[in-house]
C-alpha cells in the first residue's frame, strides 16, 4: 500500500508533466495575497523560527520512494556544469544542512532555454544551464532556499493546485520567499539576493520569450517584492527580540 508521502509524490508527477497545459491567469487584490503569507509567520509567538521549522518538517524520502520517483520523472538532456557552475553548486552545502537535506536531492543541470530551478517531488533539484550562469553563487542560495521551502508546505501546494485554488497557491509560494529569507538570514547571508535574483530570472525569461508557463501560481512581482522586504524586516524583528531575550536571560543566570 503506498503511504501518504507516495501518494503526494504521484499527484505531484502528475501536475509537473500536466503543467505546460495549465497556464492561467488569475490575479487577486493587491497585497491580500502578502498581507496572508505575512500573518503565517507572524503568528509564530514564542518560538524561534528555527525551532518552529524543525517542528513541521517532513522526514526525506525513503530511499526505495526517492528511486521509484527518480525513474519517472521527466527525461531532459543533462549537461556538464561549467568550472564556475561547479563552484556554485558546492555553495548550497549550508543551504542543504539547514533544512536536514544534506543527501536528499539529486541535482540535474540541463539546457533548457529559460532560466529555471525546480524541485522535483522531493527528490531532485532541476537546474537550467541559463540559471547556473545568469545567478551568482549568493542568488543560486537563495533560490534553493525557496524550493526548498516547498517540502513545508508541499501537500497543500499539490492539493491547492490540484483544485485550481490559485490564490492559495500564490500565497504558498510567498510562504517559501518566506522560507528562503529565515535561511539566509539564519546562516548569516544577505535576503535581498533573493529579490535580485527573482528579478533576474523573470527579465531572462522576458528577453528570451520564455516566461513561467504557471503564471498563475505566482503574485505580481511587485507583490512579491514587497513581501520579500516585509518579510526581511520581520525576521529582523523576531530576532532583536530573541538576541533580547537570551541576553535577559544570561544577565539572571549569571
Amino acid at each position: 500500500m503506498l503511504t501518504r508521502a507516495a501518494l503526494s509524490v504521484l499527484l505531484t508527477l502528475g501536475l509537473t508533466m500536466n503543467s505546460l497545459g495549465q497556464a492561467r491567469q488569475t490575479r487577486v487584490g493587491p497585497g491580500a495575497v502578502a498581507a496572508k503569507a505575512l500573518a503565517y509567520f507572524d503568528q509564530i509567538n514564542g518560538r524561534s523560527f528555527d525551532e518552529y521549522l524543525k517542528s513541521i518538517r517532513s522526514q526525506p524520502l525513503l530511499p526505495d520512494l526517492k528511486a521509484y520517483v527518480m525513474a519517472r520523472l521527466p527525461r531532459v538532456p543533462e549537461v556538464r556544469p561549467s568550472a564556475s557552475g561547479r563552484v556554485k553548486l558546492a555553495t548550497l552545502g549550508p543551504i542543504l544542512n539547514y533544512h536536514g537535506r544534506s543527501s536528499a536531492y539529486e541535482f540535474k543541470v540541463s539546457r533548457i532555454g529559460k532560466a529555471y530551478v525546480g524541485l522535483y517531488a522531493c527528490a531532485a533539484v532541476l537546474i537550467s544551464e541559463e540559471a547556473l550562469d545568469l545567478l551568482t553563487a549568493e542568488e543560486l542560495q537563495a533560490v534553493i532556499a525557496h524550493e526548498m521551502g516547498h517540502e513545508y508546505f508541499w501537500d497543500e501546494y499539490q492539493l491547492s493546485d490540484q483544485n485550481k485554488q490559485y490564490q492559495t497557491v500564490q500565497e504558498l509560494e510567498l510562504r517559501c520567499d518566506g522560507i528562503a529569507i529565515i535561511t539566509l538570514s539564519q546562516l548569516g547571508l544577505d535576503p535581498a539576493r533573493l529579490m535580485s535574483a527573482v528579478a533576474k530570472i523573470r527579465k531572462f525569461n522576458e528577453r528570451a520569450g520564455t516566461l513561467e508557463e504557471r503564471a498563475y501560481a505566482y503574485p505580481s512581482l511587485d507583490e512579491r517584492m514587497n513581501f520579500m522586504r516585509a518579510m526581511t524586516e520581520l525576521v529582523g524583528r523576531v530576532s532583536n527580540v530573541m538576541m533580547r531575550g537570551y541576553c535577559q536571560l544570561n544577565r539572571e543566570i549569571n
